[in-house]
């Protein structure tokens, strides 16, 4: 697994499992390069896929945000993780 979707999975998971909360300011992108030992073009890629599957929202100036998700839209998450076989990026 590429290690863009190992961080995908990561933040996804957590934002599914409730530990980033709608309206939750996620890490900044340098904090996330540390984090996750990898560049900046591998974490912008990674957050561009969350926010194509409508997970969080960019706001130029403020930071990246978890967007509200419903129940529905949070069990659809879930179903779709056990399918894609992901798990969380431990570290």
């Amino acid at each position: 697994m590429n290690k863009y979707a190992k961080i995908r999975n990561d933040v996804r998971n957590k934002i599914i499992s409730g530990k980033y909360k709608p309206g939750t300011l996620l890490p900044k992108e340098s904090e996330m390069i540390l984090k996750y030992n990898a560049s900046k073009l591998t974490v912008k890629k990674a957050m561009d896929e969350l926010v194509n599957e409508g997970l969080i929202i960019k706001r130029r100036g403020s930071g990246t945000f978890v967007k509200g998700l419903s129940t529905e839209d949070i069990e659809k998450l879930k179903v779709v993780n056990q399918f894609q076989g992901s798990s969380a990026f431990c570290r």
